[in-house]
């Protein structure tokens, strides 16, 4: 037979036997225990997905629990080649350079110090920057009473926008 370890809060022992009868009546037995380790679990912050500019950085958190011992941390996935270390529990992910919106898996997987193993992932939505300028570009110099119409102008980024005009004048 197949034995499938049920979940356990604990490390618990499974007593197994195997009892053969031949047919003479003859009997034999042999015992086996069978460790059962409980499996540790993962968490991220922030929770997915999470959003981020072009070039903003995102620090997540993983948050192993349960389990038996020491903890590994492995992060993979399409965003992995962002992160500061693949091996650490709380890496920084730097969005990478984009002209459109793109969108990146992380998986964060934990072993603990028997083998038990447990993942999570995040997706991260990267969103291209956004620039401005005003027109016109030239040194604007007035005499006092005088006009000159300006535009607000932007590049790039992801609709709808808000357009705010601050200063002095």
């Amino acid at each position: 037979p197949v034995f499938t370890a049920p979940a356990v809060a604990i490390q618990t022992v499974f007593a197994l036997t195997y009892s053969v009868t031949d047919s003479k009546g003859c009997i034999s037995a042999s015992s086996k225990n069978i460790t059962v380790n409980p499996n540790p679990s993962a968490a991220i912050a922030p929770a997915s997905p999470a959003e981020q500019c072009a070039g903003g950085v995102i620090a997540l958190n993983g948050t192993p629990t349960g389990g038996t011992g020491a903890y590994t941390h492995l992060w993979s996935g399409t965003g992995s080649a962002n992160l500061s270390a693949l091996n650490t529990v709380n890496p920084n992910y730097t969005a990478p350079s984009i002209a459109a919106q793109a969108i990146y898996g992380l998986t964060y997987r934990v072993t603990d110090s028997k083998g038990c193993i447990a993942t999570n992932s995040i997706s991260v939505t990267v969103n291209p920057n956004i620039t401005s300028g005003i027109t016109p570009v030239a040194a604007t110099e007035l005499c006092t009473g005088g006009t000159v119409n300006l535009s607000g102008n932007r590049g790039g980024g992801t609709a709808s926008f808000t357009h705010l005009w601050t200063g002095t004048g």
